[in-house]
């Protein structure tokens, strides 16, 4: 489990990544962004927002930014495996706001250890299956031992 401090730090990064708080136009996702699903994970996880809620009601940085910082934090165990496969049920679908055409990134922050629950690699495996060209970019936040 990722501790309060680093969930935090890693809530700051991820704003100033998808916000005009990003420096660096070359990183910045915002400019580029039309549709954003958010999903906290933990031992259990929640659907923050979908595609098709984000590109009605917070395409604006000044609503996108209270949005990243209200992910809620768990404090459990690491199912990363868990969490793919509901984003892969739940989000990667039409019904929530999918376009078919569209460039599609999932971006995970964990502290790198997924220590229960689904497999992460099998499950990434059947999201490129499913979702020809998506990208999968983990990024760790944190430190754990082994």
């Amino acid at each position: 489990s990722v501790p309060k401090s680093s969930f935090n730090a890693a809530v700051d990064a991820l704003v100033k990544l998808l916000t005009s708080q990003c420096h660096f136009s070359s990183a910045c996702i915002a400019k580029d962004i039309s549709r954003l699903a958010l999903l906290s994970f933990s031992t259990t996880s929640e659907v923050v927002i979908d595609f098709e809620t984000f590109a009605t009601f917070f395409q604006d940085a000044d609503v996108l930014e209270p949005l990243i910082r209200s992910l809620p934090y768990f404090g459990q165990a690491t199912a990363t495996g868990t969490a793919l496969q509901r984003v892969k049920d739940e989000i990667l679908t039409v019904a929530t706001g999918m376009r078919s055409l569209s460039k599609k990134t999932i971006l995970v922050l964990t502290d790198g250890k997924s220590n229960t629950g689904v497999a992460p690699d099998t499950v990434s495996q059947q999201i490129v299956n499913m979702v020809p060209g998506i990208n999968i970019i983990g990024l760790g936040i944190g430190s754990f031992d082994d």
